[in-house]
């Protein structure tokens, strides 16, 4: 009896492996599939073509979000995960353009095996000048990763939002207002560049330009990888932080 259970065990063992190995069987478990209209992703999820979602989307629970090789997810507004992480995996592309002053993206994000671009909103520009009276001020840019980011593999470019034109021109976004851990892959930031100055009414003062937003804003490890951190000026030219 002993002997046939172990031969059983055996058999069922073969099965699952043979199986594991087949085209297009898969043993992972169940993903919801994304459409243009997700916009609260509570479990792992994936894509099975090119989405955009143009509402902003919360992140409920830590999940796992999986894109496929040469698919591409485009959230053209936030995604919310404050207090939960979102792992991305897949050879695919996940795309974030923030709107306006607010974050790209918030909450703890990881990496393994793809490309993440996530751009901060730029800030509204101010009001012209006029009479005696100064323009208004532009609008802050927005940050980028307002968050932690670990890169187990794949690539992510972060940059922050460029400040708005104005009486005085806005400071730029900061690229990533966390941490960065890069165990393999690699990570470029950018800070948002700094809101031109705009001139004043007749007699009104002419405001200065908006200084260059932060790259990173704490700490970054690099076990294995690279790591490129540039912060932005007012007059707009780059300088390595």
């Amino acid at each position: 009896m002993r002997e046939k259970m172990k031969q059983l065990m055996g058999i069922m063992l073969s099965l699952v492996v043979v199986l594991g190995m087949m085209p297009g069987t898969s043993l992972t478990a169940y993903a919801e599939v994304l459409t243009g209209s997700s916009e609260t992703w509570s479990e792992n999820s994936t894509i099975t073509d090119d989405v955009t979602i143009s509402n902003a989307v919360t992140v409920s629970n830590d999940i796992t979000l999986t894109i496929p090789e040469g698919k591409t997810l485009t959230v053209n507004n936030c995604i919310v995960a404050s207090g939960h992480t979102l792992t991305v995996e897949g050879a695919g592309t996940l795309k974030v353009q923030g709107l306006n002053s607010g974050a790209a993206f918030t909450g703890t994000l990881i990496i393994n095996d793809a490309t993440v671009i996530v751009t901060g909103g730029s800030g509204s520009n101010g009001s012209d000048g006029y009479l005696d009276h100064s323009g208004g001020d532009g609008g802050i840019g927005g940050t980028g990763v307002d968050g932690s980011i670990t890169v187990n593999r794949g690539h992510v470019t972060v940059t922050g939002g460029s400040g708005g034109n104005g009486g005085n021109g806005r400071y730029g976004g900061i690229g990533v207002d966390d941490s960065i851990s890069v165990n393999s892959g690699s990570v470029t930031v950018l800070g948002g560049n700094g809101g031109n100055s705009g001139a004043g009414g007749t007699g009104g003062n002419v405001g200065g330009g908006g200084e260059g937003g932060e790259g990173v804003a704490d700490s970054i490890t690099v076990n294995i990888g690279v790591v490129d951190v540039w912060g932005a000026t007012k007059d707009r030219e780059d300088s390595v932080l």
